[in-house]
């Protein structure tokens, strides 16, 4: 090739290149001041979203313009924020970038919550986290569950209670009378008692508040059983009542004194087993119990176990049941062979809005209702006595 063709042909090379150099100049200048562009406009938007941000939480979900709210410096703050070239840097979360905020409030205006503080305070909205219904707390019943139950169908049962006087003895000489037993019956009446207790409440407030029928059909029923366990043991036995233990029970009488609480028990249920009966509840109020069970000896030992490893509560071999409903001092041992509960109809919650005019004003009348009565088909098989003192 001759040596002008190549210079030619280097020039025109060299020209071509100059020119493609030209054009990526003019692209990065242009790429540069798109970014510039795009840069200002993200910082506007990012500032208007934390505008409507701070009016959403100031106005909590109300109007902006129809509703006055408080004045709150965190706002100015803000704006003044947005023209900090440290704070551009943090929001786009540039390394070892910082922002100091300057705060002109106190520290007490700053933390307090909505309403509190002094009149200057500045609030901050809170947002409480939801933990549900939460119930009353509610005292252990644990007769129910000692006696056992007797199935009936009517609203009470009659029985003829035995009583028999004279014994057996032998005949010494042929022809003499034999000993003579005589026998007397008497028609008992247990009547079944209806105990029920109901409530109105809002079926918009049922419906929003998923576990609240579930609690209060819980306070129901445990109020329902509360109501049963005293009237079994303090029941007076008047029309439409339970007729309770104490009133039914045998008032024993100590021949021998004086005896210590325990000793008294232990004396009941030996007269008990004497007459031919199986005590196996000894029933008291649970003051009395816990000064039973902190008895010691000479050398401060407990008498009926150590607090860190207590036994489960019984004494002389029975089981021991504790009620609030039991007076202080007073106990009663059971032979549970001839005590029963009547179990007409177990507890129930029933609901309904066609009381009145609940349905028309979205209201339900929620009841509990169980329907039950007590048989103690022999006195004798129910002691009654006081520990209160050692002169009885």
């Amino acid at each position: 090739m001759p040596e002008n063709a190549y210079e030619q042909n280097m020039a025109f090379v060299a020209k071509q290149y100059q020119a493609v150099q030209n054009n990526l100049s003019e692209v990065d200048a242009n790429l540069r001041d798109f970014a510039k562009s795009r840069e200002q406009k993200d910082f506007e938007l990012q500032a208007r979203i934390m505008e409507v941000e701070q009016k959403l939480i100031a106005g909590a979900g109300q109007s902006f313009h129809s509703v006055e709210r408080p004045y709150n410096p965190l706002n100015d703050l803000l704006k003044e924020a947005e023209d900090d070239y440290g704070f551009s840097n943090l929001k786009k979360f540039s390394p070892n970038s910082s922002f100091k905020l300057p705060v002109n409030s106190s520290i007490r205006a700053i933390l307090t919550t909505d309403g509190w503080g002094d009149s200057n305070a500045t609030s901050v909205p809170s947002q409480p986290q939801r933990v549900g219904v939460v119930g009353t707390p509610e005292a252990p019943l644990r007769l129910i569950d000692a006696l056992p139950a007797q199935p009936v169908t009517s609203d009470s049962i009659e029985y003829v209670k035995m009583t028999s006087s004279g014994e057996a003895g032998e005949q010494v000489k042929h022809g003499d009378e034999k000993a003579e037993v005589e026998f007397s019956g008497e028609l008992e009446r247990s009547d079944i008692a209806t105990i029920a207790a109901h409530t109105t409440a809002s079926k918009q407030v049922l419906d929003d508040n998923g576990n609240l029928a579930n609690e209060i059909a819980r306070m129901l029923n445990y109020k329902l059983a509360a109501r049963v366990e005293h009237q079994l043991i303090n029941g007076d036995g008047t029309p439409g009542k339970i007729k309770g233990l104490l009133l039914q029970a045998y008032h024993y009488i100590f021949s021998a004194s004086p005896l210590s609480p325990a000793d008294k028990i232990g004396a009941a249920l030996t007269a008990m087993e004497m007459e031919g009966y199986q005590p196996s509840i000894v029933l008291m109020n649970p003051i009395d119990w816990f000064t039973i069970q902190t008895q010691k000896d000479l050398q401060e030992q407990y008498l009926f176990g150590s607090p860190t490893s207590p036994q489960p509560p019984s004494i002389w071999t029975r089981r021991v049941v504790t009620s609030n409903s039991v007076p202080n001092g007073t106990v009663l041992c059971l032979d549970t062979n001839y005590i029963k509960l009547l179990d007409r109809e177990r507890a129930s919650v029933s609901m309904t809005n066609s009381y009145m005019d609940y349905f028309t004003r979205n209201l339900v009348k929620i009841l509990g209702e169980l329907r039950l009565g007590l048989a103690v088909y022999d006195e004798k098989a129910c002691y009654r006595f006081s520990i209160a003192d050692s002169s009885e």
